[in-house]
């Protein structure tokens, strides 16, 4: 998966003194919410596409930049128990989106992760770890039938 960065952001990240701060964005949806969560790893509130997203002290861990399954790690630093209590009250996947901006630019996406699912929690003392995953397309069977006499009688008839 190439991440596709403009010229500038190359720039930005190559230069030896980077002036400009990036910031991850993160969108957790469950029809079980009341509302959208949206956070921000960054010590004051952001607007970016016209949603307010929280600042909270999280760490991400983006999916790497090659083939192959995409996987990610977000760990929520210092919850407090209605978060704990709505990650508890989840029974299905959620959907998580990642974005990455500039703090001089928070309407332009850098880098988007969208669609991700949440596969697995782990809940300590004083964070939350979640592991997400694009779609589970691994783990369905392939090929989706066995060609057998059982499934596909007409194929042996003799």
């Amino acid at each position: 998966m190439s991440r596709g960065l403009s010229s500038a952001a190359k720039a930005e990240l190559y230069a030896a003194n980077c002036a400009g701060v990036w910031l991850t964005l993160l969108t957790i949806e469950h029809a079980s919410f009341a509302s959208t969560l949206r956070f921000v790893n960054d010590r004051q509130n952001v607007t970016s596409g016209g949603d307010v997203y929280t600042a909270m002290a999280f760490g991400a861990q983006l999916p790497a930049d090659r083939d192959g399954p995409v996987r990610a790690i977000i760990t929520l630093d210092n919850v407090d128990q209605a978060c704990v209590a709505a990650v508890r009250a989840i029974t299905t996947p959620a959907t998580v989106t990642i974005e990455v901006i500039r703090r001089s630019a928070p309407d332009t996406i850098l880098v988007s992760y969208p669609f991700l699912q949440l596969v697995a929690v782990r809940i300590m003392a004083t964070s939350i770890e979640f592991e997400l995953s694009a779609d589970p397309v691994l783990d369905e069977a392939y090929p989706g039938l066995d060609y057998t006499p059982l499934s596909f009688p007409a194929g042996f008839d003799r």
